[in-house]
């Protein structure tokens, strides 16, 4: 069998097997998600997910304001004399 052959294989199986873990699971946790209950360590998860998101969106805020200025700063200068003000 080619060596490509068998790493192909290698590769499917290990996507069946990721995949399987996934939906095994999302199988165990999908009663208690329609019940509505939620363990300690999930809601831990959840909490420190959130907060990392939190961080995220102020990082981007934070360069959303910075490319705005440059934007505004890029403006000005070609308002005032065009292209040949920046050279």
């Amino acid at each position: 069998m080619p060596m490509r052959a068998v790493i192909e294989i290698i590769i499917v199986l290990g996507i069946a097997c990721m995949g399987y873990a996934g939906f095994s699971a999302w199988v165990r946790h999908r009663p208690q998600q329609l019940r509505g209950e939620v363990s300690r360590e999930d809601f831990a998860e959840l909490l420190e997910s959130v907060e990392g998101l939190r961080e995220q969106v102020e990082l981007m805020r934070e360069e959303h304001s910075e490319l705005f200025e440059r934007v505004e700063f890029t403006e000005r200068l070609l308002s005032k004399g065009g292209p040949s003000s920046l050279r």
